[in-house]
């Protein structure tokens, strides 16, 4: 059975924020042109997709949070004690989790690997954020 561990519920909306925040950054003015040539986005569609932006920002959102609150309370079991520790259980569930997805949907909708290179990138980015954020508040 599972102790039962305390999370602060602030850090982890703060993770959340944050994360989406780079999320805007790195899909926008970053690499948002090197994004839409990769995967085979066009502008016509970028101006179809901008009636359902809304709705699709605060799904994305939802998901970022469930993210962060998750990690937050696998940082909360494992009892990282110091920062270097909470960046290594994020690479762990990066590596184990997050990159094997990514991945597998490169691999099968046959996308170039720079793709899975820039949205892996960026989810070890995020995952990374979060875990200092969290752990910085524990």
């Amino acid at each position: 059975m599972l102790a039962t561990v305390t999370i602060n519920y602030w850090h982890a909306v703060v993770a959340a924020i944050v994360a989406f925040v780079i999320g805007g950054l790195w899909y926008g003015p970053l690499f948002g042109k090197t994004w839409m040539k990769l995967s085979g986005v066009t502008m016509k569609k970028t101006k179809e997709g901008k009636k359902k932006a809304s709705k699709s920002m605060v799904i994305g959102f939802i998901l970022t949070a469930v993210t962060a609150f998750a990690l937050s309370c696998i940082l909360a079991h494992t009892q990282a004690g110091t920062m270097a520790e909470a960046l290594q259980v994020a690479f762990v569930l990066w590596l184990g989790f997050m990159m094997p997805v990514e991945a597998g949907s490169v691999i099968w909708e046959g996308k170039p690997f720079k793709l899975l290179a820039l949205n892996a990138l960026h989810s070890l980015v995020t995952v990374f954020v979060m875990a200092a954020i969290i752990f910085a508040w524990v």
